[in-house]
């Protein structure tokens, strides 16, 4: 047999193998389509006999990864000091981060996190009779006690306070403000936000999607709640027990509902709303 003919019935066989296998391959990928979709509607059957609200919210999917770093926690924190950016009327509480990094070094397995935001609250609401008495009962409506901040300046004739401010949260490092008062009524509160931060890489195993989801809908029930889903993402997050000069992050399910957002541990399934 000459070898040209040879040649042209090793390229034929070799055609053939590829085509089979790639054939092979395309089932492959559709039966996972398949899975991934009967489990995420399966899913939702069972979400939605636990209690959530469904109606227009899409599963995520199944298969978590953490592809890229996004620090959860920023406009969570600047809620739990005061500045009310996340799930309020802006047009009663007009805040904004004005500018802000998150800076994360990497060394073999563990990341450094830093962040520095500047942030800006704008109002015009009455919190004492006198700008003494609004300072310290604004501070006290949003949690934060005398011995957690520090009066660097003050002006008490124009109602201008400068505080430093530590806070023994998980999500909150060093908060340095100006408050700016008419009389009982605060006006402004503006300033830079710190945190910093280590986590290391993402654990193999993760709770999936629905399985955060199952999590959420079991620690609602115990509330007495109903919650209906608007957006979830993975991301990493504050743990509760890290202390205030260096925090924690793990990964978490966030979960944004009408009414508030919770973050679900995604390796033990922890629920935690803010």
């Amino acid at each position: 047999m000459e070898w040209s003919k040879v040649k042209t019935i090793l390229i034929v066989v070799l055609l053939v193998v590829n085509l089979f296998l790639g054939v092979n391959i395309v089932r492959s990928y559709h039966a996972q389509n398949y899975l991934q979709r009967d489990y995420l509607e399966n899913g939702r059957t069972a979400l939605s006999a636990q209690g959530l609200v469904l109606d227009d919210f899409t599963i995520p999917s199944k298969k978590p990864k953490l592809s890229s770093i996004r620090v959860a926690g920023g406009l969570d924190s600047l809620k739990q000091i005061g500045y009310l950016l996340l799930d309020t009327d802006e047009a009663q509480t007009p805040g904004r981060l004005e500018r802000g990094e998150t800076i994360m070094e990497r060394d073999g397995a563990l990341f450094a996190v830093r962040g520095q935001h500047s942030f800006r609250y704008e109002a015009n609401r009455s919190f004492g009779e006198d700008s003494e008495s609004a300072l310290s009962n604004f501070l006290q409506s949003i949690g934060v006690e005398k011995r957690d901040y520090t009066i660097v300046k003050q002006d008490e004739a124009g109602g201008v306070y400068e505080l430093a401010q530590l806070l023994s949260g998980a999500e909150v490092a060093d908060c340095h403000m100006v408050l700016r008062f008419d009389g009982g009524t605060l006006l402004e509160a503006s300033g830079t936000w710190i945190f910093t931060g280590e986590l290391t890489d993402e654990p193999a195993e993760l709770l999936d999607s629905v399985a955060a989801l199952l999590e959420l809908a079991a620690a609602a029930s115990e509330r007495g709640e109903t919650l209906r889903p608007l957006e979830m993402e993975l991301v990493y997050g504050f743990t509760e027990s890290a202390g205030f000069n260096v925090t924690t992050l793990h990964p978490m399910w966030r979960v944004a509902f009408d009414g508030g957002v919770c973050m679900i541990d995604a390796v033990s399934g922890g629920v935690r709303f803010s």
